[in-house]
């Protein structure tokens, strides 16, 4: 009421503060500040059109079609949107023909829709002849996309065509493909996939090649793992090779297609580390580098399994060279030997915690980092495992106080999210991990975060009780083998993010 924003930071059982942002300028700038501007003549009737719209939406009424479909051809995706609602809100033998003979491309496109969503597998044919009323070229990007979303719905609801039919659409699909948008191109191989069209392979193979960003890499490498014929061994190696190089370094040099400068590899099959301009600018307006997330590597490895899974014995026989190498990060090693040197408490270093700020040597953070075998388990600029918390940002959450807290005294605040569980049975077993899927039958215990693939089931009937445990998974002691100096480095590494050039490394 006072006209202030209230916040609170802490939580998770460190220290909290509660903080109030009030306005201080004199009240004539507040008044204009305050100002909201009138709505526009134009924005009101679409929305009141909008609404009249909706008023069909749920319900039957005889109105609704001659209301709504006029407006099937607006301009405004979003009138377009209620409009196809309140129509599928109607009996389909109502609408279904006028869906069908409609001659303008944008409405005729809309009703395809609502027939795709709405019609019976009876509707299917008629509804895939009326497309050939919009030829592919003759469409906008947005109409484009439309024209395959339709086929999408009514393969997706109405089930696959028969052989000769699929076939046809898969070759009118194939003459057009692909084209200059990424975003077409994202669509038509999906459809071309499922309808086992025999040159998705070359050309999609073609377009890994010409993807100038990671995120359009892994899409065609994500739609052909299902693609269980017509490959050539040289392309089931050139697919498989680019795994190989999507987690490795290499040689980077600049090239520009679509009028943009992009690294890309150098390798016939090339990994691309380039993202999307938005997507890196996300990234650098919370002041941090890009991150694939904790789950990466993981989505890799089960697309390069149902991949493999599509191969025959001979395949698997001549392509065993590049399957064996594994892609999962390489196994922790220390950065020299290391001996025992103190049982640290927080006491040991609260009174030095302000000398993390400035003048840490960051090498050795990055060593400590390392050899308390943080990675392990943590992910932290782009690298390390998904067992505890991200630590990249921790430093923009907690004090560093609360930091070397958790790292000497893990069990002190265990998060809900990364606790584990004591479980025991009936018969006087006992099983302790983390609780990773659960449904009315049984649970599922992880009993060692670092070995993911032992899970242990347990049927809900033979549990006598389960109480969240009050040992944290981390182990303690990870920081007896580090230096006062190294420790204080460590947390000036995290505290700068992995990043070598931030003021906690100056002088």
């Amino acid at each position: 009421k006072d006209g202030a924003m209230y916040f609170v930071t802490g939580g998770r059982g460190t220290k909290s503060g509660l903080y109030r942002v009030s306005f201080v300028g004199d009240r004539k700038q507040k008044r204009e500040l305050s100002l909201v501007a009138k709505a526009d003549k134009a924005a009101k009737a679409a929305r009141e059109l909008r609404h009249q719209l909706e008023s069909f939406h749920g319900r039957t009424d005889l109105r609704a079609v001659e209301f709504a479909w006029p407006h099937l051809n607006s301009a405004d995706r979003f009138l377009r949107h209620a409009a196809r609602i309140a129509i599928e809100s109607q009996p389909v033998t109502t609408w279904k023909d006028r869906a069908l003979s409609e001659t303008n491309r944008q409405a005729g496109l809309s009703g395809l829709i609502a027939l795709a969503r709405c019609g019976g597998k009876e509707t299917q044919r008629d509804l895939l002849v009326a497309l050939k009323k919009f030829p592919f070229t003759s469409l906008t990007e947005s109409q484009q996309l439309e024209k395959l979303r339709i086929a999408q719905l009514s393969f997706a609801r109405q089930g696959q065509p028969d052989d000769e039919f699929a076939k046809l659409i898969g070759e009118k699909l194939s003459a057009a493909f692909p084209t200059t948008s990424d975003r077409v191109n994202r669509e038509m191989v999906q459809l071309l996939v499922y309808l086992n069209a025999p040159d998705v392979i070359a050309k999609s193979l073609a377009l890994l090649d010409k993807a100038a960003t990671q995120e359009e890499q892994i899409h065609y490498i994500f739609n052909l793992r299902n693609v269980k014929s017509g490959w050539t061994l040289e392309q089931r190696q050139k697919y498989f090779s680019w795994f190989a190089t999507a987690r490795q370094g290499g040689k980077l040099e600049t090239t520009y297609p679509r009028g943009g400068a992009y690294n890309v590899w150098t390798n016939q099959v090339h990994a691309s580390r380039v993202h999307p301009p938005e997507l890196v600018q996300w990234f650098k307006d919370v002041g941090r580098d890009y991150g694939d997330g904790a789950s990466y590597t993981k989505y890799l490895l089960n697309i390069r399994k149902d991949a493999i899974a599509t191969l025959t014995s001979s395949e698997r026989t001549a392509l065993r060279p590049i399957l064996e190498p594994s892609i999962e990060t390489p196994p922790w090693k220390p950065s020299k030997e290391r001996k025992f040197v103190k049982e640290w408490a927080v006491s040991d270093l609260e009174s030095r915690l302000g000398e993390v700020a400035q003048g840490r040597n960051f090498e050795n953070g990055k060593a400590a980092f390392n050899d308390a075998q943080c990675t392990a388990c943590h992910r932290f600029a782009n690298e390390g495992g998904s067992v505890g918390p991200e630590l990249t940002g921790v430093g923009s959450k907690y004090s560093r106080r609360d930091i070397l807290e958790s790292m000497i005294e893990p069990s002190k605040v265990i998060s809900d999210q990364f606790q584990n569980f004591n479980i025991w049975k009936k018969d006087g077993d006992d099983v302790s991990g983390r609780i990773t899927d659960e449904n009315k039958e049984r649970i599922i215990v992880l009993p060692n975060m670092l070995a993911p693939e032992v899970t242990v089931e347990v049927p809900l009937s033979e549990i006598a009780r389960r109480e969240p445990s009050k040992v944290s998974a981390m182990p303690t002691g990870l920081l007896n083998n580090l230096t006062q100096e190294e420790i204080l480095d460590l947390l000036a590494y995290i505290e700068a993010m992995g990043k070598s050039k931030a003021d906690n490394f100056k002088k």
